[in-house]
């Protein structure tokens, strides 16, 4: 999926949505061990608002204009999480940007960055 690189009017804003899939996987589970796989907290120095962190999304906007294909979000995940891409690499949002989140017990969601342009 590509974004048209044409110029748009009338829009002063562009949408970035994150949405979470879970990856199913068989993974032992140990007792004490985290399974939480969630984003708490994404922003970007461009953003415009509050991100809006759901079950399974983050939304986002940024001034229209912002140069998307070098942004570098701040990305935290559950605790004892860890997170693929990390925070603070420059990502090129013109198109989908995929993050695994592996949680302590091993499973994982995969969550992908979805950049909208358009009117909000």
């Amino acid at each position: 999926m590509e974004i048209a690189t044409s110029i748009l009017f009338g829009f002063d804003r562009i949408r970035i949505t994150l949405l979470a899939f879970c990856i199913l996987s068989s993974v032992s589970y140990s007792m004490g061990q985290s399974v939480e796989t969630d984003i708490t907290t994404f922003s970007l120095p461009e953003q415009t608002g509050d991100a809006t962190i759901g079950t399974g999304t983050v939304d986002l906007e940024v001034a229209y204009g912002t140069d998307l294909t070098s942004l570098s979000p701040s990305i935290t995940a559950s605790p004892g999480a860890t997170i693929v891409s990390e925070s603070g690499v420059i990502q090129d949002f013109t198109s989908p940007v995929e993050y695994t989140v592996t949680a302590e017990d091993g499973s994982t969601t995969e969550i992908v960055a979805l950049p909208v342009i358009g009117p909000l």
